[in-house]
């Protein structure tokens, strides 16, 4: 009859190995288009939950049982997460998002404690809750740490070999499935293992250490609670840096005061300059947390909603609500007890929020669209207040406004508009869009005078200018003129009498009743632009603009002297304004 032991072993190394398999059976769907892209993240999805969430719960109950849990706790996480990927047109166009990112991590590992709690005690009983999650977070990072050490001796031993010319690892990790199985072995057989020696590795281990540094981080937080009023609070207002140092500092502290607080009164008593140590800390927690929050709702308060200040508003609610409640458990003593009896509901809340962002109901794309568009309508319609480009990342909400908007920018008096429109569509173009725009260009842009020189200008301005010039100017060339001919033209003349060489000249219309005439000149890679005055000092008329463009693309240029001099002086030259 097998040792037990060693049976528990090879089932968990087998059921990780499946796991891996499971994992590259889906890259290889992705790879050969077998499934909608949509349906292989759901499983991908549910396939992580169900895995991981099994061999985590395998210490405290049947693994038979804690597959059926994972698997229905896997089905809530993808269906949640593919709800909430809707809200993109594609796959291919889903950006990260971290609350999405952040609501899935919360949604699959906040609620395994509570289900290894239910089955050994009740999934209220804080004792329980608190072992099995400080526990689950030791047998991961001991997994991983488990696995990486095993990966790190296979490639010493494959360099091993090769001093001697054996490539047998070599040959074995060009299968591309053994990476995959390998890796999903080492991390069953680690949590065989790790759930073994359960005695020997107690998180009471960790949790003694952090203990350790509540006195320290005390003293660091009165430090600068002393220095704040000297140094003044404005530069912690208004700058997401600064309110995550302090959301973070908060956060570290409440762990630590959560590991202060133990899973009983009876489970371990701390010394006197420990215990009140932990209670200071309570207290003063709500000022960090306090200013942080601030410091986001300032930022918010200046530039609206985006689904990274979405994302910092949610943790400095949540980090100031657990600070105000340890505060005044401390304040109105018997502060262990109560601090571990809203642990449990705010845990339960913050899985419940995390739900509520997966879901229509909380829709960070559609909130910042809405911010961005009502700044906009509130400023007189200011450009300046608009973020196209990252509304054009924010999914179908944000698509949907910037189709407003370009339709908006084509009315007559909307330049700023259009400009920006523009510039912000092709921000999101690629290397290879880019390459296709300056072939489009070259073939499509009039140059004068009709000689290899002047179309190797050409080519050289279009490689040094940027995506949004090069959008801008197709989209000029592409609105053509009454006579058929492009709306936009360039030519080679040397217009500078202090330079050597010719000047590169271009006349387009990018949108509205703009026209736009400019001198380009190259130096050290990089495009250097000056507006074309007329003699009379003011800038050619849009109504000017076939007349202009149609000489332009037909015609030779002519350079003629200009008839202001120059003032020399040792500081710089004056002219005349024409």
């Amino acid at each position: 009859m097998m040792n037990p032991i060693l049976h528990n072993r090879l089932i968990m190394a087998a059921f990780g190995g499946f796991a891996g398999l499971c994992f590259y059976a889906i890259l290889q769907a992705a790879e050969q288009d077998l499934f909608p892209d949509r349906l292989l993240i759901a499983l991908a999805l549910f396939i992580l939950t169900l895995f991981g969430g099994a061999m985590s719960m395998a210490c405290a109950m049947p693994l038979r049982r804690a597959l059926a849990v994972a698997a229905v706790h896997g089905l809530v996480v993808a269906v949640l997460a593919s709800w909430a990927f809707f809200r993109f047109e594609s796959v291919s166009g889903i950006e990260p998002d971290p609350i999405v990112i952040f609501s899935i991590l919360a949604l699959g590992f906040l609620p395994l404690p509570f289900f290894m709690a239910q089955h050994t005690a009740n999934w209220r009983d804080y004792p329980a809750v608190f072992g099995h999650a400080w526990g689950l977070f030791l047998r991961l990072s001991f997994a991983w740490l488990f696995a990486g050490l095993v990966w790190g001796l296979i490639y010493l031993s494959d360099a091993l070999f090769d001093l001697v010319g054996l490539s047998i690892i070599d040959q074995l990790l060009e299968i591309d499935i053994s990476p995959w199985i390998i890796t999903g072995l080492l991390f069953g057989l680690a949590m065989a293992v790790v759930d073994e020696l359960s005695d020997y590795m107690s998180p009471y281990l960790i949790l003694q250490v952090m203990r350790l540094l509540v006195p320290f981080v005390l003293v660091v937080l009165v430090i600068f609670l002393v220095a704040l009023p000297f140094r003044g609070i404005n530069d912690l207002f208004g700058d997401l840096s600064s309110a995550g140092i302090l959301l973070t500092i908060a956060a570290a502290g409440l762990m630590l005061v959560t590991a202060a607080a133990d899973s009983s009164d009876d489970a371990v008593v701390l010394p006197g300059v420990m215990g009140r140590s932990a209670q200071g800390l309570g207290i003063v927690l709500v000022v960090p947390a306090a200013l942080g929050a601030w410091a986001v709702g300032q930022r918010v308060m200046q530039y609206g909603w985006t689904p990274e200040r979405l994302f910092a508003a949610w943790a400095a609610v949540f980090i100031l609500l657990y600070a105000l409640v340890y505060a005044v458990s401390v304040l109105r003593g018997g502060w262990r007890a109560r601090i571990r009896q809203a642990n449990v509901y705010l845990a339960l809340g913050l899985i419940a929020s995390a739900v509520l962002w997966l879901t229509p109901v909380l829709n960070p794309q559609q909130i910042s669209t809405n911010s961005q568009m009502t700044r906009y309508a509130a400023s007189g319609q200011k450009t300046e207040t608009l973020d196209v480009f990252a509304m054009r990342r924010w999914g179908v909400s944000g698509n949907a406004a910037v189709a407003e908007l370009e339709v908006a920018s084509k009315l007559p008096g909307n330049d700023a508009l259009a400009g920006a429109v523009a510039e912000a569509g092709s921000a999101n173009l690629g290397p290879e869009e880019t390459e296709v725009l300056r072939e489009n260009l070259a073939k499509i842009l009039p140059v004068q005078p009709n000689t290899p020189a002047a179309f190797a200008a050409r080519g050289a301005i279009l490689a040094a200018a940027d995506t949004y010039q090069l959008q801008e100017w197709q989209d000029s060339c592409k609105a053509l003129l009454p006579n058929g001919q492009p709306g936009c033209a360039m030519v080679l003349a040397d217009l500078r009498t202090d330079r050597a060489g010719d000047e590169v000249i271009l006349a387009t219309r990018p949108y509205g009743q703009y026209f736009n005439v400019v001198e380009f000149n190259i130096n050290d890679g990089y495009l250097e632009q000056r507006q074309l005055l007329g003699t009379s000092g003011l800038y050619p008329e849009f109504a000017n603009s076939i007349q202009i463009l149609t000489q332009m693309q037909t015609t030779a240029p002519v350079v003629a002297p200009s008839p202001f001099n120059v003032l020399k002086l040792q500081t710089g030259d004056l002219a005349v304004s024409p």
